[in-house]
Parts: C-alpha cells; structure tokens; sequence
C-alpha cells in the first residue's frame, strides 16, 4: 500500500520546493508521484508532518574504517598530528573492536537518513558489513606510498582489496602522497568509467610543497627517511599533476576537502577536468586545520558541491546534516536549497547514484527524511534541528 507524505515543505530538487506539498512511495520506497498543496487537498488518509521533507543524504566522503578513533584524538592540533596519533592508534587497537566500531557507526549513519556513501579503503574491514546494510557504497580503494620500491606491492594489495568490495575504484589518496612509479601504476589500474576520489588541498602545506618543495609536508617525509619525488616542485598545481600523470581527465572526479582552494585552483579544474565535483567537509576541516573551505566562492562557480562527515577520527558525528548546519551559519548567503542540494542529489550526481537517489522524482527511491525543528517561515535549519526517517 502507497503513503503520501506531507510536510511544510517539500525539497524535490527536481524543482523549487513545494510549501505544503507531499510525496507518494509504493510499497518498496519508490516515488509514486510528487503532489503540490493544491493537488494534496484533493487526497485523503495522507500523513502530515511538520518540517522539511527532503530525499535521503548522501555521504560523499567518509574513512568507516577509521570509526575506533572516535573521541581518541585532540582536535585543533594540525593534521601532522593527527597522522600521528592515528598511525599510533591504528596499532594498538584490536580488530574486533575496530569492526564494531564501524558497525555502529553504519547504523547510526542510516539512522541519520544517510542512503549513500563515498567510502574511503585502505583495509577489508568493512567488507563484511556493507553488503547487510540499506546504504549504498561507492568504495575508494586508497592508495599511497612515497617509496618506489613498494609501488608493486601497494598495487598488488589494491587490486586484492578491490575484489572484495562492489562499486569500487582503486584510488590515489592525493597529488602529494604517490611516489612516480605508483602513480603510473595507478593510472594502468584506473578505467575510464571508474569514479576517483582524492583529497585535495586540505592542508596550506599541499600547495606550499607544490610551489616550492618545502615546508611541513617535505618535513614530515624526511622526518620518515623518504625521499621526495623529482617532480616536487613541479609547475602544476595538485589537480593539474593527476592529469598528467593519470590521465583521468574525462572520469568523475570528486576533490575532497579544498580547504585551501583559490578560485584559479578551481578555473584550472573545471578547465582540465570534464566531470568534477567538490566535496566539503567543515567538521572535519574545522577539527584538523581550524579552517572552513570557500564554500560561497565554490557556490559563485556553479559546480558540483556535496558534502561529507571524513572520520569519526576526525569529527565528532557523521550527520550530514551536522555538515549543513556549520555552513549556514559560516555562509549565510548560502540558501537551504542550496544546502540540502549539495547534501543530497549533487552527492549522488558525484557518485554516480542519481538514477536512483537524490530527488523526489517518479521511479526514484531517495528514501524520505524530515527535518524537524526548523525555522519555515524564513526555510532555515535551526541550531538543534534534528532528522527523522520517514521511509
């Protein structure tokens, strides 16, 4: 039996928002039809709620694995030290543990109303769990390591890691963190319908070590006895080197974090780049670096934005809605369609979801969530506005 939902307000993303309007799943969540306040006055037994009725949030960069690290690392201290703390941690703390952590950590994403996840691997983990859960997954199998001597053996893991996930890419982790011969060996693994995920910018030290070879980044290296590559510095900027050295120009490619991105780092990528997209994460950042991303400039461009939680090592919850809330009040300009856009159908868009997620269209299960607790004579999300999943 159908259920026709009606709230305050109607986010389809497929249109402007529908004041008093509601949607109709059948009976395997799929969207029947999307109805306008005049239309749903002529149906009966409809549910009414108070709120914004949204499609279902998609999580476009998440580190699951790294759930164990909740509360263990101290926020505000850069993100050399948390590299450290997490290395330390990922010693010491035992797999079964690490494994419940992320299996609570995935039921309290879909009590979120969270359907879709970007996920990064560095591990098999989570490999086990994500089959029984209603998220889906687009899984990034990780890659990184500046000493040529292994690249063989990172590829090797890679391509074995890859066979245990479904949806999965192998991945770089960044532009600063592959010696040569692992980034020619990643891009002879790298198909063109693949979906690559990168960190990118996240730290002022990237793009101080493209430009000149130095600085917190060439020092942690060395500090590790690794020799930095004979292409640092180089005349590209991060994004500017995958190209080149990849070649993936013409797959979709989600740039994680962009704290320290300038419009020209952002003109260049939409210049080279045929299917970019920009996920923030303003928890995260704000944990690591004590900075936020340049979501209005990013906004000014017209890309695609999406957000993401990055680790519970990292932030304090994976509630994409949590995401929502730090910009709005960083970035007032930003409108709340704006917001539940990127936090829902453009994350979909970047991980090749949005046949079937994002918006409220005929054919599409986005799932149903309300946003309760809301300001909806001025649409805006309050402080404690919390989530409710309706279907």
């Amino acid at each position: 039996m159908s259920r026709i939902i009606k709230a305050d307000l109607v986010f389809t993303n497929a249109g402007p928002p529908l004041e008093g309007g509601a949607v109709e799943v059948d009976d395997n969540g799929f969207v029947a039809a999307v109805y306008s306040a005049g239309e749903i006055n002529h149906k009966k037994g409809y549910e009414s709620y108070h709120g914004f009725l949204v499609p279902g949030f998609v999580n476009a960069h998440c580190h699951l694995e790294l759930s164990f690290a909740a509360a263990r690392i101290e926020r505000g201290k850069g993100i050399d030290n948390f590299i450290e703390r997490l290395e330390e941690l990922k010693r010491g703390i035992p797999a079964d543990i690490k494994k419940q952590s992320a299996a609570n950590a995935l039921e309290l994403m879909e009590e979120e109303g969270i359907v879709a996840v970007g996920d990064i691997c560095n591990t098999e983990l989570t490999a086990e769990l994500k089959p029984n859960s209603r998220i889906k997954f687009r899984n990034f199998i990780e890659v990184y390591g500046l000493d040529p001597a292994v690249a063989e053996e990172k590829i090797i893991r890679a391509k074995k890691l890859k066979a245990a996930f479904e949806n999965s890419s192998i991945v770089p982790h960044s532009a600063y963190s592959l010696s040569q011969s692992l980034f020619e060996m990643t891009g002879c693994n790298i198909a063109r319908e693949d979906i690559i995920s990168v960190h990118h910018q996240e730290s002022k030290g990237e793009n101080r070590y493209f430009a000149e070879g130095n600085g917190p980044l060439a020092a942690r290296f060395k500090s590790w006895g690794l020799k930095i590559p004979d292409f640092i510095p180089t005349k590209y900027k991060p994004a500017e080197l995958l190209v080149q050295i990849l070649g993936i120009q013409h797959n979709k490619t989600l740039f994680v974090h962009n704290t320290f991105s300038t419009e020209d780092d952002i003109d260049r990528i939409t210049e080279k780049y045929s299917q970019p997209s920009f996920c923030l994460c303003p928890s995260s950042n704000l944990f690591l670096e004590e900075s936020l991303p340049p979501a209005e400039m990013l906004a000014r461009k017209n890309v695609n934005i999406c957000l993401g939680t990055d680790s519970l090592a990292s932030t304090d919850t994976l509630s994409i809605l949590h995401e929502i809330k730090i910009l709005q009040k960083a970035f007032p300009q930003l409108t709340t369609e704006f917001l539940i856009r990127a936090a829902t159908l453009n994350g979909a868009i970047a991980l090749g979801f949005d046949d079937l997620l994002g918006s409220f269209e005929k054919g599409k299960k986005p799932g149903v969530v309300l946003i309760e607790d809301v300001d909806t004579e001025k649409r805006k999300i309050n402080d404690f506005a919390f989530t409710r999943v309706i279907v």
